[in-house]
């Protein structure tokens, strides 16, 4: 689930559940700034020093911080090969101070072709995962990211419920892994 949840931070093709509030578009606007591989603006959305911090932070080796943390993810959106369609649903938004916390839910349909591991999913799976985002910001830009997800959840469904299976796949992300970093800056 890792490229798909970064790429789900805010996400294309979301649905109504909270209306975000003034910091909340800011970071949807940043990241489909992104999304569409336009840096001209990275500047205007992260700080020098930004950084995230999630499940797979050290799988991506996400030491890369600022400008050049913002190209990795560019890339990153690039070249995710899942073939999903997938939607996010913002559930819940709240401002706090410099603090931004969101409650999402990814939602991926019809998956094509192979993804973490698994050579073929049913064409007709349907998966839902909730997130939990918080954005940290310095002088009214991103300072900081961090998010978590399920990802063993999301792929022991996408096993059918076989656990072991489900398991067994994290271990096989390496191809995808070394993709997105051969993808980086």
């Amino acid at each position: 689930m890792l490229l798909v949840a970064v790429v789900a931070m805010v996400g294309s093709g979301s649905s109504k559940g909270a209306e975000p509030g003034e910091k909340g578009r800011f970071v949807d606007a940043c990241y489909e700034r992104l999304r569409a591989n336009d840096l001209s603006k990275v500047k205007d959305c992260f700080t020098d020093d930004f950084q995230m911090f999630g499940p797979e932070s050290k799988l991506l080796g996400l030491s890369a911080r600022g400008e050049a943390l913002a190209r990795m993810m560019a890339a990153g959106f690039a070249v995710d090969g899942s073939g999903w369609t997938t939607e996010f649903r913002l559930d819940d938004e709240s401002e706090v101070g410099d603090t931004l916390w969101r409650q999402m839910t990814w939602i991926g349909r019809n998956p094509r072709g192979p993804y973490f591991g698994f050579t073929s999913l049913p064409p007709d799976l349907e998966l839902q995962m909730p997130m939990l985002f918080k954005y940290t910001f310095r002088d009214g830009r991103i300072a900081e990211h961090s998010y978590m997800y399920d990802t063993v959840g999301a792929l022991i469904d996408m096993a059918g419920g076989d656990y072991k299976a489900g398991v067994e796949k994290l271990l096989e992300i390496a191809p995808m892994i070394e993709q997105m970093r051969s993808a980086s800056p």
